[in-house]
């Protein structure tokens, strides 16, 4: 039995802190947070809203490892923050935004 997840709902159901990665500075990436990726042009208003394009992923950050679903070998994967972006480059070929939001409250 599979999950859905649709990320441009997630992304843009009120979510908090909103702030675009430092891909040049990983030290500033959160302890605990969502981090979500898509093609640069499918973010509206700053960073506040995404459209729904194929091009997004989520994942959370916590004590500097991405957890992720990977499509390929059909798992949950666990990347530090640098691998996570460079694999998403790659996957999406470059021209993506990465976008770090607080956790949703429970």
């Amino acid at each position: 039995m599979g999950v859905l997840i649709r990320v441009h709902a997630l992304f843009n159901n009120n979510l908090t802190g909103k702030t675009r990665l430092d891909v040049t500075d990983f030290t500033k990436a959160p302890i605990s947070s969502l981090i979500f990726v898509t093609k640069s042009g499918n973010l509206q208003d700053g960073v506040n809203a995404m459209g729904n394009i194929p091009n997004k992923h989520v994942g959370v950050i916590k004590n500097g490892f991405v957890y992720h679903y990977g499509n390929s070998k059909d798992q949950v994967r666990k990347d530090t923050v640098p691998a996570f972006v460079t694999g998403m480059k790659t996957a999406y070929g470059g021209g993506v935004t990465f976008v770090t939001t607080d956790l949703p409250k429970a």
